[in-house]
């Protein structure tokens, strides 16, 4: 008897709400769809950022590869201080680094970026010659940063102060 009371009761609160069991059977069904959506697009979230993880630690390897190669064809042009103006070559920036812990002397990181730079130049021409090294590296987006004490300034400034130096 309570079972019978306990049912009819239910049925009462249902009708009395405007909703059929078939309705909340197809609400139930929906809801485990969109769960399952949800749950399939973080798989596909997880995959992705794990090919980003992987593309990175590739490009941080290419860079090294990059920079080693320039350290050692200007090696005898080199500073051996980062004081004073210079010239560095940028390979690229992005807002995440693989390791934030990386301590290399070609990650660098400024503001929001982690600036992937190459070689130390003492004028703007050294830097320009070593492009030619980076083209057969197959590197294609570039830019001569001009420094002045691990800081970057204008092409304008640094030739106004090596012009000065001189």
């Amino acid at each position: 008897m309570k079972r019978f009371t306990l049912s009819l009761l239910i049925l009462v609160i249902i009708s009395s709400c405007g909703t059929s069991k078939k309705e909340l059977k197809s609400t139930i069904a929906n809801c485990e769809k969109k769960v399952e959506q949800v749950e399939k697009e973080k798989e596909e979230i997880a995959e992705e950022s794990e090919e980003k993880s992987e593309k990175i630690k590739t490009l941080k390897k290419e860079v090294k590869t990059v920079n080693d190669s320039i350290n050692k064809i200007s090696s005898s042009k080199s500073l051996t201080s980062k004081k004073g103006v210079y010239y560095r070559i940028q390979l690229g920036a992005t807002k995440v680094a693989s390791s934030t812990n990386d301590s290399s002397d070609f990650l660098v990181k400024e503001g929001a970026y982690y600036k992937w730079r190459v070689g130390y130049f003492k004028s703007y021409d050294e830097a320009k010659m070593a492009l030619k090294d980076l083209k057969r590296f197959g590197v294609k987006k570039y830019w001569i940063v001009p420094m002045k004490d691990g800081k970057v300034i204008s092409h304008k400034e640094a030739k106004r102060l090596l012009a000065k130096s001189e």
